[in-house]
C-alpha cells in the first residue's frame, strides 16, 4: 500500500513538474479534529484533538484569480473522549492528496474548496499511558472535502484557516451498521518558493 501511494505521489510531481508555470511551496499547522461513530442506535461523539498537518503544495496558475492547488499534505485525525474516569485518544494519520480549485476574493484574501483523497499511514488508540494499533479497523483510504480561506502576507507568505470534512465511513466494522467519520478545523502558514 505504502509502494503505490509513493508511485501515485511521484507520478503526479513528475506530470506537474512539466508545467514551467507550476509554483511549489510549504504549508504547515495545527488542526483540531474531532470524530463520530454511529452504530445502530448509539452515536459517540469525540472531542477536539490537536494534531500537525504539515506538507508541500504545488499551484497550476489558470488565470489572475483562479488556479488549480494540489500537492502531498500530512493530515492527524482523530479524537479524544472519557469513559469511566479513563482518557482516551484515536489518532488518525493520513498522507493527503487534496485537489483544489482556488479563487482570488480580494485584498489579498483568497477561496479554495475541493475534493481530497487520503491514505491511511497510521492508527492508533491512547488510553492509561498505553497504545493499541487499531489500523485493521481502519479502512486504508478515506475521501475529505477541503474548504478554506487564506491570506497574503507576500508574495512568498500567506496564512490560512480550513475546514477538512470527512465525507466517507472510515470503519471497517459492518456490525450494526458502523459509520465512523472524522474532520478538522486548521490554522496554519504557507511559504511559497
Amino acid at each position: 500500500m505504502f509502494k503505490k501511494i509513493i508511485f501515485i505521489a511521484a507520478f503526479a510531481i513528475v506530470a506537474i513538474s512539466a508545467s514551467a508555470q507550476a509554483k511549489f511551496g510549504l504549508k504547515g499547522g495545527i488542526s483540531f479534529a474531532n470524530a463520530k461513530t454511529v452504530s445502530g442506535n448509539t452515536t459517540e461523539t469525540y472531542n477536539s484533538l490537536v494534531t500537525p498537518t504539515a506538507g508541500f503544495t504545488i499551484d497550476f496558475p489558470g488565470s489572475k484569480s483562479f488556479h488549480i492547488q494540489s500537492g502531498l499534505i500530512y493530515n492527524g485525525m482523530g479524537g479524544k473522549m472519557s469513559e469511566q474516569g479513563i482518557d482516551i485518544s484515536i489518532n488518525l494519520g493520513y498522507l493527503s492528496i487534496p485537489v483544489l480549485a482556488k479563487f482570488e476574493l480580494g485584498s489579498g484574501f483568497q477561496g479554495y474548496v475541493g475534493p481530497q483523497l487520503s491514505f491511511l499511514m497510521s492508527a492508533t488508540a491512547k488510553a492509561a499511558g498505553m497504545s493499541e494499533d487499531m489500523k485493521d479497523q481502519v479502512k486504508g483510504t478515506g475521501m475529505f472535502g477541503v474548504f478554506g480561506l487564506g491570506y497574503k502576507v507576500s508574495d512568498k507568505v500567506n496564512v490560512f484557516g480550513e475546514y477538512v470534512a470527512g465525507f466517507s465511513n472510515l470503519s471497517k466494522i459492518t456490525e450494526n451498521n458502523t459509520k465512523t467519520t472524522t474532520d478538522a478545523f486548521s490554522i496554519g502558514l504557507g511559504f511559497n518558493f
